[in-house]
C-alpha cells in the first residue's frame, strides 16, 4: 500500500541532531543494545537474514509488513509532506533495487502511531549475519523561554542608575543554562530565576525590547 500525505497535514518532524545506530552481524536481535528504540512503539533490529523488523511488536521479519508502525520514502524532511510512503520491503526492493542499494540514500520514515517523521540514511547492509547501520534524526531540543520580570516594561531610571534585572527561564524538560551555572528544570516545564545587577547607560528605559541592560540571550 502506498500512502500520499495531504498537503498541510499536522505532524511532528524530528529534525534534531543526527545519531548513528549499528547492529553487528551475528548480534542477538532480542537484546536492547541491538535494537534502535526510537519510541516506545518502535524498536528497529534485524535477524541473521532478511529485512529489519520492529522488536517492540514483532519477533521476526515479515515481507511487506515489517517493520510495523513504519512507512518509508526516498527524500528529505524538507518535503516530507509531499512524499509517497510505503512499507520497508517495497521501499528497499521496489522503490530502490535492493536493501544494499539503500546505503547512502536519503530517506524519511513515518512512525504511524505517533505521527512522527524522521530522516534515515543507511550506512551499511551486510548479507548473512544480519548486520546493518544507519544515521537518523532525533527530536529537536526544547526551546527555552525567557521572560523579563523586573524592571517592568516602561520603567524609567535617572542616569547613572543601578537596578536588579530579574527574569524567569523555563523549558519543557532538561536544564536551562546561563552564565552563572545551571538552573534545573523538571518535566513539568518549571524553570529558574536569575537576578543580575545592571548599571544603565545612555538608554535608561527598562524596556525588554532594547536598551543597555547588558542582558544577552547567550547568557541564559
Amino acid at each position: 500500500m502506498l500512502t500520499l500525505l495531504p498537503a498541510g497535514r499536522a505532524a511532528t518532524v524530528w529534525n534534531g541532531p543526527l545519531i548513528s545506530f549499528t547492529k553487528a552481524s551475528g548480534a542477538n536481535p532480542s537484546l536492547p543494545a541491538n535494537q534502535d528504540r526510537i519510541t516506545a512503539n518502535t524498536w528497529i533490529t534485524r535477524g541473521g537474514t532478511q529485512g529489519i523488523y520492529n522488536a517492540a511488536q514483532e519477533i521476526r521479519f515479515t515481507h511487506y509488513f515489517s517493520p510495523t508502525n513504519t512507512e518509508w520514502a526516498n527524500g528529505t524532511l524538507a518535503n516530507y509532506a509531499s512524499l509517497t510512503y510505503t512499507n520497508w520491503n517495497r521501499w528497499a526492493k521496489g522503490v530502490n533495487p535492493s536493501p544494499p542499494s539503500t546505503v547512502g540514500v536519503d530517506a524519511v520514515v513515518h512512525l504511524i502511531a505517533e505521527d512522527i517523521y524522521l530522516s534515515v540514511r543507511f550506512t551499511s547492509w551486510a548479507g548473512p549475519g544480519g548486520g546493518f547501520s544507519y544515521v537518523r534524526s532525533t527530536a529537536p531540543p526544547p526551546t527555552p523561554i525567557l521572560t523579563l520580570t523586573s524592571p517592568t516594561n516602561g520603567s524609567v531610571f535617572a542616569a547613572p542608575a543601578s537596578f536588579a534585572l530579574t527574569a524567569n527561564a523555563s523549558v519543557s524538560g532538561g536544564t536551562v543554562h546561563h552564565d552563572g551555572g545551571t538552573l534545573p528544570v523538571d518535566g513539568g516545564g518549571h524553570g529558574g530565576r536569575r537576578v543580575r545587577h545592571v548599571r544603565a547607560g545612555n538608554n535608561q528605559r527598562g524596556d525588554p525590547r532594547g536598551g543597555d541592560h547588558e542582558c544577552a540571550s547567550g547568557e541564559w
